[in-house]
């Protein structure tokens, strides 16, 4: 950049005040929305971890029936 001084007139310096307020305003804003989508998506994660759990051990049990049942002879 050049060291000149650089004029604006005041009703455009106080435009180009709001609008980058509103820009931070706005990154605010988006920094709380990806916060709470990565709480919802650490939640979910969550979730499915348990729901493959249960069905492993769904899983388990019918495996080891169908052991006890058909392969043990009977």
């Amino acid at each position: 950049m050049t060291d000149k001084p650089m004029f604006v007139k005041v009703n455009e310096y106080e435009d180009i005040k709001d609008m980058i307020n509103l820009i931070r305003s706005k990154i605010e804003e988006s920094k709380k929305v990806l916060a709470t989508i990565e709480q919802l998506k650490k939640q979910e994660e969550a979730e499915l971890a348990a729901w493959r759990g249960e069905v492993e051990e769904v899983e388990r049990k019918v495996g080891y029936i169908n052991k006890t049942l058909f392969e043990s002879g009977h």
